[in-house]
């Protein structure tokens, strides 16, 4: 049996690697056009010919095969689909190592996102969870204040210095509104 052409049209528009969200594409695109069910084994039959894999339970890539096999999308890509057009933020020792507060480097990165239709989600050594906000520069420097603050005591080789330079900043550009939004959400 073929695959549908609308269904192989719609994931053309993907670049190799980049994760397609199947719930998402068949609600925004796919859902006036096809069932749910049909649409779903098309997507296990392109899995079966190499024309997709699957990363994990409903997300998908158009494979990058190599000489070596199949790659996988890389930890930063899968980050990046999740954080890309301000859906989302990376807490944890990800962001303390961005702040420089520690040069702590983690073995898994925890991500915040509003793309994420689940409640969470582990893709490899991404775990992603569904924070429904807008991720504006001052939600994530909330979100950043909030977590540091509230991991104070824990974050391994804490640098001092750029603590005490993060709090500085958090004093000096501290909004009520915005705190009262991701407070509300987390």
């Amino acid at each position: 049996m073929r695959t549908n052409p609308i269904v192989r049209n719609a994931i053309s528009h993907y670049k190799k690697n980049e994760l397609i969200l199947a719930s998402k594409l068949y609600s925004d695109i796919l859902s006036n056009e096809i069932s749910e069910a049909a649409y779903y084994k098309m997507l296990e039959r392109m899995c079966k010919n190499n024309e997709l894999t699957k990363v994990a339970k409903g997300i998908y890539c158009i494979p990058n095969i190599s000489k070596y096999g199949v790659v996988l999308p890389s930890e930063n890509e899968i980050v990046n689909a999740f954080t890309k057009n301000n859906t989302g933020i990376t807490i944890g020792y990800t962001m303390y190592n961005q702040l420089r507060l520690t040069t702590q480097i983690p073995k898994n990165i925890e991500i915040l996102s509003s793309s994420l239709e689940n409640m969470s989600r582990k893709i490899r050594n991404v775990q992603i969870k569904q924070v429904r906000l807008h991720y504006s520069e001052k939600v994530k420097n909330m979100i950043n204040c909030l977590e540091v603050l509230q991991n104070f005591y824990t974050i391994q080789d804490l640098n001092h210095h750029y603590f005490i330079e993060f709090t500085k900043d958090i004093a000096a550009n501290y909004d009520t509104e915005t705190f009262q939004i991701v407070h509300a959400e987390l």
